[in-house]
């Protein structure tokens, strides 16, 4: 190494032990201290911690070896000033002053002699930029360890501001044990930098950050020559955090796992290939299709060497037209030969695998086995179209609409019964084909969404139709609800009902006038008896004309016999009236007892007619005329079946309470408990 100044310098005495007993130098900043201070205190004190014991063995040596003059009578070593300062030192046995008391050395100060920085960085803006930017720690240190240079990266690794970084050395980054590793670097960069020239020096060891937390880091140094020929000025510093790099290798070891759990643990099957259509790896769904034990069995083959085979060239041909195109191809069926020789259906997706600059290295397929789904989907539609057969074919309209009020479905006797075709009512509000059932079912579904009634509509030309409608509210799982009307036409129903009523009425009335015919009998010898009476009574108030208190109860009989013909004619006209009166509360003992006269001359006069009636008799509703009919009916057929012969007819009347036990042993299909009223 070569300078045009002299180090700084002095004379340094110490005892048989490595005491200072006196130092002499004209300089008067020697190493930026008080040289009093040095009086009194060993050598080693002042040493830098790792080199205290080379310092030590040097001065034995020299004490040893007095008279010897060669290489190992002077070694360079770090001063430090106890200050927080370290300087770059060379001490050597010295002849200047001899003292055969004392060990006289000299020790030179070369901090200032070494090369100077060569501002790489501040002199090319793109340099600068690209250090500051890039986003790995690196920094610069000149020969005496300070650092001169660090970019955002190496201050964030070490937890300082630059400004704070730039005061340190490498000594206060550093942990003891790795110091002495440094130091020897140092010192062969002053000694023999040439040495060091054009290498890359790689080293491990322990730094500290700001928190005094170490770390192990692998260190990448890069020399930087001086100013000088055979110099070197510092060093480029790139450090690398092994232990954040074991973490993160170790993070990404569990993500891979994890990632490799979850695909193998996932229904469907997953694979990739290279450009050459070589499989890369797959799931472990996927290694079982193809008859393998693992994922690791697969990789390194092609289709042509798994089960399936003779679907190869149609998968390759997949394969090549997504990696070539850059374009995904996604849910397609595809066939697909088993291990044991069967065929399986697939629902595939594929994506090109992309590297840098957007060129495809690979493909990524996945699939899953939709066998068992396709085989059900046939079902559902084989089902559907048998279900929607036997809708068209049912005797009864079937229509549905959603909550919009949009017609979803309208089958074919739909059609027949309303006259409008599907294609005119599909997905159109239902109010313009079916206005009054619309606005039944408008008023009626928040509060009734299930009901049954009977309606008039007009069909397409206005013709007007009865229709029996049911109406629900259909819940699904996985859509907005549907209401379904199920109707029939019943307009020749009602017609035939309403023809049925009036050949009712005229049947009731004929079988009336059938009662009277045989009533006629019975009750013309009463009607007879009553009229003699009226004649007799007569003859005999002429003869008493002269006696009106005789005529008066003649004329007073004459009346009651009036009467009780005419409450006979009354009861008949009653009886064989058409009119039907509504139902209404009605006394059945009362109705009977009024009927007592008519149905005693209504029957043979050899048979006895007992009335028992219960008190306190509840109230029924009916109809008066109908059930005055049904008693006398009731009557003359047990008359008729007693014929000549003597008997008795008897009238009950009664109360009974059903029970469940009641009903389940009689034919009775009254299902509402409780008293009910009894005719015998």
């Amino acid at each position: 190494m070569k300078n045009t100044l002299f180090p700084k310098e002095c004379l340094i005495k110490l005892d048989e032990v490595g005491e200072i007993q006196q130092i002499i130098t004209d300089e008067s900043d020697f190493l930026s201290l008080n040289l009093e201070e040095f009086k009194g205190t060993l050598l080693t004190d002042w040493v830098f911690e790792p080199q205290k014991k080379i310092i030590e063995d040097f001065f034995q040596y020299c004490i040893k070896n007095p008279d010897n003059i060669n290489s190992k009578n002077h070694i360079g070593i770090w001063f430090n000033n106890k200050r927080n300062k370290y300087f770059w030192c060379i001490i050597t046995k010295s002849q200047k002053i001899p003292d055969p008391e004392k060990y006289t050395f000299t020790l030179y100060d070369y901090t200032e002699l070494l090369p100077k920085s060569t501002d790489i960085l501040t002199q090319n803006p793109l340099l600068y930029d690209f250090f500051q930017k890039i986003n790995i720690p690196i920094g610069i240190t000149n020969i005496a360890g300070y650092w001169i240079e660090a970019n955002p990266a190496l201050c964030s690794l070490f937890g300082y501001k630059k400004n704070e970084l730039l005061k340190l050395t490498w000594q206060e980054l550093t942990c003891t044990e790795n110091l002495d590793q440094e130091l020897t670097l140092f010192q062969e960069a002053i000694k023999k930098p040439t040495l060091l020239f054009n290498k890359v020096i790689t080293f491990q060891k322990l730094y500290l950050k700001k928190d005094r937390s170490p770390f192990q880091a692998l260190v990448n140094l890069f020399p930087i020559s001086g100013d000088e020929a055979e110099s070197i000025y510092g060093f480029l510093v790139h450090i690398e955090n092994l232990d954040e790099k074991e973490r993160k290798t170790k993070e990404a070891e569990q993500a891979r796992n994890l990632i490799k759990i979850i695909m193998d643990l996932l229904p469907v099957r997953v694979f990739w290939k290279d450009t050459g259509l070589h499989y890369l790896g797959c799931n472990l769904a996927f290694a079982k299709d193809a008859g393998k034990n693992s994922p690791d069995e697969v990789i390194g083959t092609t289709d042509y060497q798994l089960p399936w085979k003779s679907e190869a060239e149609l998968y390759r041909k997949d394969d090549q037209k997504v990696i070539t195109s850059g374009k995904s191809k996604m849910f397609y069926e595809e066939p697909q030969t088993t291990p044991d020789g069967q065929q399986i259906w697939l629902r595939t997706s594929k994506i090109p695998l992309m590297g840098p600059r957007d060129i495809p290295y690979g493909v990524l397929g996945i699939y899953e086995d939709i066998t068992d789904l396709k085989s059900l989907i046939n079902t559902l539609n084989e089902t559907m179209s048998l279900l929607k057969t036997l809708i068209d074919s049912a005797p009864i309209g079937i229509i549905a609409f959603n909550k919009e009020e949009n017609i979803e479905f309208w089958n074919k006797v739909s059609e027949d019964i309303l006259k409008w075709k599907i294609d005119e009512v599909l997905s159109k509000p239902i109010h313009r084909f079916i206005p009054a059932i619309s606005n039944h079912i408008s008023k009626c579904k928040d509060t009734h969404p299930s009901s049954e009634i009977e309606i008039e509509e007009k069909d397409k030309f206005g013709n007007y139709l009865n229709l029996r409608l049911i109406h629900r509210l259909i819940h699904f799982t996985n859509r907005s609800p549907l209401y379904l009307l199920l109707f029939r036409d019943i307009s020749e129903i009602k017609k035939f009902e309403k023809e049925k009523e009036q050949l009712q009425e005229q049947l009731q009335h004929t079988q009336k006038l059938e009662s009277l015919g045989i009533l006629s009998s019975s009750i013309a010898h009463d009607f007879n008896n009553i009229l003699m009476a009226v004649m007799g009574y007569s003859e005999l108030a002429k003869e008493e004309i002269n006696n009106p208190y005789t005529i008066k109860n003649y004329l007073l009989n004459i009346e009651e016999a009036i009467k009780s013909a005419g409450e006979l004619c009354r009861q008949l006209l009653i009886f064989a009236g058409k009119k039907q009166q509504p139902h209404q509360p009605c006394n059945l003992n009362q109705l009977i007892l009024e009927m007592e006269h008519l149905l005693k001359v209504s029957i043979s006069k050899k048979i006895v007619l007992q009335i028992d009636i219960e008190n306190h008799l509840p109230f029924i509703d009916g109809e008066t005329n109908q059930l005055r009919s049904i008693i006398l009916n009731l009557v003359i057929n047990a008359s008729d079946a007693i014929e000549n012969r003597s008997g008795v007819i008897c009238i009950r009347t009664g109360t009974i309470d059903f029970t469940e036990s009641f009903i389940r042993t009689t034919w009775f299909q009254e299902k509402n408990r409780g008293q009910k009223v009894c005719l015998s």
